[in-house]
């Protein structure tokens, strides 16, 4: 998760909020350290990225 402002001077009080999920190597398609493989049981779970945009009042104090 991250937390990042809007930067607009309408709205100080505002920011993006960042949440990212791993698929935890679920996938049909994988590489890693130097070898293809498939996640057992046949999961093919994508990455997730996410941005809301959210109201926090008095965070900068």
């Amino acid at each position: 998760m991250g937390l990042a402002s809007v930067l607009d001077p309408n709205l100080p009080d505002d920011y993006f909020l960042f949440v990212a999920n791993d698929n935890d190597f679920l996938t049909q398609d994988g590489f890693q350290e130097g070898a293809a493989y498939k996640a057992e049981g046949g999961a093919d779970v994508d990455t997730m990225f996410q941005v809301f945009q959210v109201t926090l009042p008095g965070l900068k104090k």
